[in-house]
């Protein structure tokens, strides 16, 4: 226990920073933002990207790519101060529909400016050998591995900043959860944070035969099982400590991807987090804006499962970090919750104001009609009354 607050207490978020003395309220609000209210540079994420090579003794700085093998990397690399690396890994391209994001995209690249740990993000590798895919795993190819080759590039850069392997946290959330338990074989004795993950991926009926008609996958070979055996690769790895975090509102996640757990693990299914060894269950509920399984992390629940990752690898139990837990479940949940009833908000404002200018044009229409109209029945009159007096003024 004291070494894991030891370690925690590196984190540089979890000291109270000091708010400079002002003389007023307004110049106090303007000191607070600093703190609260901290851009990352976008420009870091937006330069032109420099190849690294994984024989060198120089880190990367910012954009950077690698080739190996057959595995393009596309990596973002914000070195910090303190002896931990995380790896954010990309998940699914998918936007809504048949768009996809663009190539490369880093998640959670900004959470540098949130962390004094160095951090690496590394979009799928597939989306480059096939352009069209949406969702690939970091699978690589039938004679390549990219998961391999990953963790290649990872051990490379960890032993240039002087980092351990118990400090290579590696992360992600749904595709890219998956790539990080997967990455991990290579990676003895890390730590991997994966958040509605897919393990089953045969029976992920989003889009397991896109994948294997894409990618040219044979669900049934020993090669595609050996990659994809992921409780395999957990309970072989008994150094390592994988905090497996799932929704329990999200439907695709727990009918498929919590039964695969449930089968292969024994744990009794709490609300918070339980385990079996090495592999702990994080079990929250929140739902979502659009749906359940993208009720991910935020960056103050980001910082709270940094805090029970480190503090499970350093022995603490499992009833110590429920303390923790059980207040980001807490949490989680009102933040969906108020997401989703803002956006149910939004939708019945934009609908009452459709309603209303469809109204306004109605109104308008009428408007328009009974100008008409008036002017029409003012035509008329007159129309008779000149007929009248000029038929009159005939007579006389």
């Amino acid at each position: 226990m004291e070494n894991a607050v030891k370690e925690i207490k590196k984190l540089n978020f979890t000291s109270a920073p000091v708010i400079n003395e002002v003389s007023d309220w307004q110049s106090t609000v303007k000191e607070v933002k600093k703190i609260v209210e901290k851009k990352a540079d976008s420009s870091l994420v937006s330069a032109e990207p420099s190849e690294f090579f994984v024989d060198s003794n120089e880190l990367p700085s910012g954009r950077f790519y690698t080739n190996i093998k057959s595995a393009h990397l596309e990596c973002f690399f914000k070195q910090g101060a303190l002896d931990y690396l995380i790896v954010f890994f990309s998940g699914s391209r998918s936007r809504g529909g048949k768009n996809l994001a663009p190539y490369p995209t880093f998640s959670s690249w900004s959470w540098y400016k949130d962390v004094n740990a160095s951090v690496l993000c590394i979009d799928d590798p597939m989306y480059n050998t096939y352009p069209q895919i949406a969702l690939g795993w970091f699978y690589g190819t039938d004679t390549d591995n990219f998961r391999q080759d990953t963790a290649v590039l990872i051990k490379k850069i960890a032993s240039l900043l002087g980092v351990p392997d118990k400090k290579i946290i590696l992360y992600g959330r749904s595709g890219g959860g998956t790539a990080a338990v997967a990455v991990s074989d290579f990676i003895d004795g890390c730590c991997v944070c994966a958040i509605n993950a897919q393990y089953d991926l045969e029976n992920y009926k989003w889009y397991s035969k896109e994948f294997a008609q894409i990618a040219r996958v044979d669900y049934s070979s020993d090669e595609f099982k050996k990659r994809n055996d992921f409780a395999g690769i957990i309970k072989s790895h008994p150094k390592s400590t994988y905090l497996l975090i799932e929704n329990l509102f999200s439907d695709i996640d727990m009918e498929v991807q919590f039964h695969y757990l449930k089968k292969r693990f024994n744990f009794e299914t709490r609300y918070g987090i339980n385990s079996d060894s090495n592999m702990f269950l994080w079990l929250y509920a929140a739902w979502g804006v659009f749906a359940a399984h993208n009720s991910f992390d935020s960056v103050p629940l980001f910082k709270n499962i940094l805090e029970i990752i480190i503090a499970l690898s350093n022995g603490v139990s499992v009833q110590q970090v429920n303390v923790v837990a059980l207040a980001a479940n807490d949490y989680w949940f009102e933040h969906y919750n108020h997401m989703k009833k803002r956006s149910q908000y939004e939708k019945e404002i934009a609908r009452l104001n459709k309603q209303l200018n469809e109204e306004a044009k109605q109104n308008s229409a009428l408007k328009k009609e009974y100008a008409y109209l008036n002017k029409s029945l003012f035509t008329r009159i007159y129309n008779v009354v000149k007929k009248y007096f000029k038929k009159y003024l005939l007579k006389k």
